[in-house]
């Protein structure tokens, strides 16, 4: 078969990297400004006048972004072009890695890959968030090291949470304390908001859970919320950890911390044969009832006002030492609860509602 001619149209593409592309050092952190630099030859008998582009590619080939040179390029045959730069301020790339590769037109219609056997073409530019610095209950890192959480009781109640706080690397797990001085009755709950879980509506970046250790051993892990208030009948000490939901993950999270107390009475209540215990009370916005006889369970608990009426029954169907019951709707006065249990009579209490 003889050859058949062709004819080409437009202006072969001669254009060489002269040098290897300059890009960033490292890792370009996310809404950073980041620049790559280049040095094109130009093997043609002819000058070339047309546009050299960096183009973005994600991995499974897609073009992210086309970022333009800063300087018109025009390179005089048989001659080379020093320093032609593409610049891409308020950077939004999300974090990643990307392809970076070098390409040129005479006429913007098409453009071709700078290709030379000495340097690569396309290079790789990689985005990452922001480092997390260490937040303020640093170091924490161990029990011993605990940052000790301060507690401001008002109505014998106290909120508090650790707004800030991150697992600021890999290795990071955080410890907190609280300490809880003898004299009182304690009803304390705890929870974590996360990337998973953020009640508050607040963003988080980080799926953590959480233990606690009351000095006698770490308990289950806990995934946002517990599933049972912790009670200390005469104060004491509670060291919670924070640790990452997959272990080398950070980010932010926060941990909130509900505390109720009571005073405890010259004569206690295990002492004195009571069924149940209230606490706090006067209350606020939960009632906590404890069940003084190990071999009861409570089925139902009834809240009355001072003329006997009915104003809420609650049936329990867990067999659990303390149940929560929320008052937060009812308004400040007295109140009676009937508690009946395993179908005995019922036991009735005197609680204050109190703000």
């Amino acid at each position: 078969m003889n050859p058949v001619p062709l004819k080409v149209s437009g202006k072969p593409l001669s254009l060489k990297l002269a040098n290897k592309i300059g890009k960033p050092s490292g890792a370009v952190i996310v809404k950073n400004d980041f620049s790559f630099m280049v040095d094109i030859k130009n093997d043609s008998t002819e000058e070339f006048s047309g546009e050299v582009v960096l183009e973005l590619y994600d991995f499974d080939g897609e073009l992210i972004e086309t970022i333009n040179s800063t300087q018109p390029v025009v390179i005089p045959a048989k001659s080379a072009l020093k320093g032609i730069e593409f610049k891409k301020n308020n950077n939004t790339l999300d974090p990643g890695t990307y392809n970076a590769a070098i390409l040129a037109s005479y006429d913007q219609s098409s453009n071709d890959i700078l290709s030379n056997d000495q340097y690569d073409n396309p290079v790789t530019l990689q985005i990452i968030e922001e480092p997390l610095l260490e937040d303020k209950f640093e170091k924490n890192n161990s029990s011993t090291e605990a940052y000790v959480v301060p507690l401001n009781f008002v109505n014998d109640l106290a909120i508090s949470s650790t707004a800030g706080s991150n697992l600021h690397n890999e290795n990071d797990y955080d410890y907190y304390k609280i300490n809880l001085p003898a004299g009182f009755k304690y009803a304390v709950n705890a929870e974590v908001h996360d990337e998973v879980y953020s009640p508050m509506g607040v963003e988080y970046n980080c799926d953590v859970y959480f233990s606690y250790d009351l000095g006698s051993g770490e308990s289950d892990f806990y995934d946002d919320t517990l599933t049972q208030i912790i009670v200390l009948n005469n104060g004491g000490d509670i060291i919670f950890k924070v640790s990452p939901y997959f272990v080398g993950f950070n980010g932010t999270y926060l941990l909130n911390l509900k505390i109720s107390r009571s005073k405890i009475n010259s004569l206690s209540k295990e002492s004195s044969g009571e069924m149940v215990d209230l606490f706090p009370n006067p209350a606020s916005d939960q009632l906590y009832i404890k069940l003084m006889d190990k071999t009861s369970s409570i089925s139902e608990i009834a809240v009355k006002n001072q003329l006997g009426e009915s104003i809420s029954v609650m049936a329990i169907n867990k067999n659990e030492e303390v149940t929560v019951l929320n008052t937060a709707l009812l308004p400040t006065g007295i109140y009676f609860l009937q508690i009946k249990s395993n179908g005995k009579s019922a036991v009735n209490k005197k609680f204050i509602i109190n703000r």
